[in-house]
């Protein structure tokens, strides 16, 4: 049976007073695991991590930039699964190891950036970056972007996410906005083939893989088919025989993504019968 380490991931803020902070970090124990206190160098790093120990496999953590962890239940993760779960914590140099029978979890002081090894000390996961805080207002609410990397392997496959309309599986290297849609399920937990869960413990909506919006292809530098500049040659023929043309047209910008930009359409054009391809004239061929 193939057992996996699960990490609940949390990334969130409130507004009350701690106190400890420190050049290179300070923790202290609580009853499930440990809190960090970091140093910030800017309003957009955090100010407080935290690790709790679900179980032997399962970690919970959670960073803020303010001052305190809000005192509201989270509605996805678990408070404890097998009680009591024995673990350790201790201090190697720059680094924080709390210790289950199963993972290890280190902390990168000052910084703050979380990896997770196994019993035999074999990298399981780990943050790529320092996470990052950005101070927004949504409809007059104070609120944060929230931007997270972790490393992944070439050859690691991750599963899951919930239930989307594109086809894919294996969803490394895509890219995938979490939100509720018609036939558009957001579930932010993954799994890898690597043994690891992570469950993004926020109802934000949420951008996997790249996070960058997506851009018009007009914004690139653009040739037609016959060589002239701005566009490119959109071909609107039949199906059954692309040499059967219906019109022949330049167009920058290919954006049908919703019922009322069908009117973007040649007028009269069947796209029932239609077959549409956009056409560039490759600058290559002119050297190669």
């Amino acid at each position: 049976m193939l057992k996996r380490v699960l990490l609940y991931v949390c990334t969130i803020f409130s507004a009350a007073l701690f106190t400890h902070a420190a050049a290179q970090g300070i923790y202290k124990k609580v009853t499930d695991g440990i809190i960090v206190s970091l140093p910030q160098k800017s309003a957009q790093d955090s100010r407080l991590l935290r690790l709790q120990v679900i179980s032997d496999k399962i970690i919970h953590v959670t960073a803020t930039p303010e001052s305190s962890f809000p005192r509201n239940k989270s509605l996805m993760a678990l408070d404890r699964i097998n009680s009591p779960v024995n673990w350790n914590v201790v201090q190697k140099g720059n680094q924080l190891l709390l210790s289950t029978a199963s993972v290890t979890a280190h902390v990168l002081l000052p910084q703050g950036i979380v990896s997770f090894t196994d019993k035999a000390g074999k990298l399981i996961l780990s943050e790529n970056a320092e996470r990052t805080f950005t101070l927004v207002s949504n409809n007059g609410e104070s609120s944060y972007h929230i931007i997270q990397n972790f490393n992944s392997p070439a050859n690691e496959a991750i599963y899951g996410l919930g239930q989307h309309q594109n086809g894919v599986v294996n969803f490394k290297n895509q890219h995938l906005e979490l939100l509720q849609n018609n036939t558009e399920v957001a579930v932010p937990f993954l799994v890898s083939n690597k043994n690891y869960g992570i469950l993004w413990d926020n109802y934000s909506l949420t951008k996997f893989g790249d996070t960058r919006d997506l851009q018009s292809i007009s914004g690139l530098k653009l040739f037609a088919a016959d060589g002239s500049e701005g566009w490119l040659t959109a071909t609107y023929a039949k199906k059954a025989d692309s040499t059967n043309v219906f019109i022949q047209r330049p167009e920058s910008d290919i954006d049908y993504s919703f019922l009322e930009d069908m009117k973007n359409f040649p007028q009269g054009y069947k796209l029932g019968e239609g077959k549409v391809s956009w056409d560039r004239f490759d600058l290559i061929g002119l050297y190669g």
